[in-house]
């Protein structure tokens, strides 16, 4: 993707901002709280266990996007890269794959490892 792709991506995202601002004010700030709810409980789970850490990770940017400029450019950033991404490891053969998986799976072993056996 080029510069012309995370362009666009910040403008559906500004799009959407446009349309998030049109509803009450109660709701724009329920979504915002559950924004950053979201954003605090999803750096942990990016760690150990990132198929669900980068989606969650997402939802609070875009909740949040409606509201901060910040989140707005860094939702469509991490949308842009996180599409880069998977989009390349879609393209590796088989075995890269599964040789990702099973490290990414032997890192979220070792972190559990970690903090129940030795900061118990």
């Amino acid at each position: 993707m080029t510069a012309t792709a995370r362009d666009a991506a910040l403008a559906r995202v500004l799009a959407y901002r446009e349309r998030g601002r049109a509803r009450p004010m109660p709701i724009r700030a329920t979504l915002a709280i559950v924004g950053v709810v979201l954003l605090v409980a999803c750096v942990p789970l990016i760690v150990l266990l990132p198929e669900a850490g980068v989606p969650a990770l997402l939802i609070a940017f875009r909740l949040l996007a409606v509201e901060a400029d910040w989140a707005a450019r860094a939702y469509a950033w991490t949308d842009w890269r996180f599409t880069q991404l998977r989009d390349w490891f879609h393209h590796q053969s088989g075995f890269v794959r599964a040789t990702i998986l099973i490290g990414l799976l032997v890192v979220a072993v070792a972190l559990v490892w970690l903090l129940v056996y030795e900061f118990v």
